[in-house]
């Protein structure tokens, strides 16, 4: 990257955990490039209308997946954002002047008074090839409609999710990557996105393009009915999909009325057939697809639903 990083203009970063909002941080840091505080989420606990979930921790070891350790790590300032506390994020933010502030995998939408303090906006990663798969679990969507690749997307914030211009997106070949996996490296991605924005920025090189929104897509965020599995198509192609996703999100059948919840894929056989739909042996399960033979692990068997 050009330019002295001593210079790059000031941003803090937002996150609440996970691989994407850890790993593009951990890249910024690699690359020696420090933002001025990290802001996390401060929720509420469940069930309480007094007491708050004190995200921020009091000693080591760091989770991999815990944003405000390796803030802490990095002696960046830690900034906590309860919900609804927008004023006292108006005077951080007037306390630290950002040219920008960088999101992501922030849990909740950011008003828009808050959007046009910094200079350049707040900026989103998104890990998608925008404009298509917009929405809070693209990944998801994405293995779910079997695609071969994906990428990760650096965006202005707007009013609306996911329909700012773009800053920069890279593409990613999927191959046998589980979600976790994809987080990981979509989110290392998203730092070296992060780093040329900031780079472009400093030397007046700075580009937005407008999204198509004739080639857009959404989706919501995953229920229940979206992760019950069908026994329609090949089994390869559902075990390919299991083993993607289960990481990440509870997956089940429906089979005659009972439940499988399902915590492990086995394998698949689109050779095998199988005389019954189903046969449940100890914890692992076969069922009979229009196309071969699915064999999983299974935590529990509920009752009819």
């Amino acid at each position: 990257m050009t330019g002295d990083k001593t210079q790059i203009p000031g941003f803090i970063y937002a996150g609440q955990g996970g691989m994407l909002s850890v790993e593009p941080l951990r890249a910024l840091l690699e690359a020696g490039i420090c933002p001025q505080a990290v802001i996390v989420p401060q929720k509420p606990i469940q069930g309480t209308r007094h007491k708050r979930l004190n995200l921020l921790p009091v000693q080591p070891p760091r989770l991999l997946s815990n944003l405000a350790n390796l803030a802490i790590e990095a002696d960046l300032p830690l900034i906590k954002w309860e919900r609804g506390a927008d004023t006292d994020i108006q005077q951080r933010l007037a306390e630290h002047s950002p040219a920008c502030v960088v999101v992501s995998c922030f849990p909740w939408r950011v008003a828009n008074e808050l959007l046009t303090i910094p200079d350049y906006g707040w900026w989103n990663l998104h890990p998608s090839l925008l404009p298509a798969y917009r929405g809070p679990s693209p990944l998801f969507w994405q293995a779910r409609d079997g695609l071969r690749q994906t990428g990760i997307t650096l965006h202005q914030m707007d009013e609306d999710f996911d329909e700012g211009d773009i800053l920069g997106q890279v593409a990613v070949d999927t191959s046998e990557m589980t979600v976790r996996q994809l987080e990981q490296q979509l989110g290392q991605l998203g730092g070296r996105l992060i780093e040329k924005a900031l780079s472009e920025l400093q030397t007046g090189t700075f580009q937005l393009q407008a999204q198509n929104g004739a080639q857009a897509s959404y989706q919501s965020m995953p229920t229940m009915s979206d992760r019950r599995l069908a026994t329609t198509g090949k089994a390869s192609d559902t075990f390919k999909f299991i083993k993607q996703v289960y990481e990440s999100y509870p997956l089940w059948f429906e089979l005659d009325g009972q439940r499988f919840s399902i915590t492990q894929p086995i394998a698949a056989d689109d050779e095998a057939t199988l005389e019954t739909a189903w046969h449940e042996q100890g914890n692992q399960l076969q069922i009979r697809f229009e196309t071969g033979v699915l064999t999983v692990q299974v935590e529990a068997l509920y009752g009819r639903s």
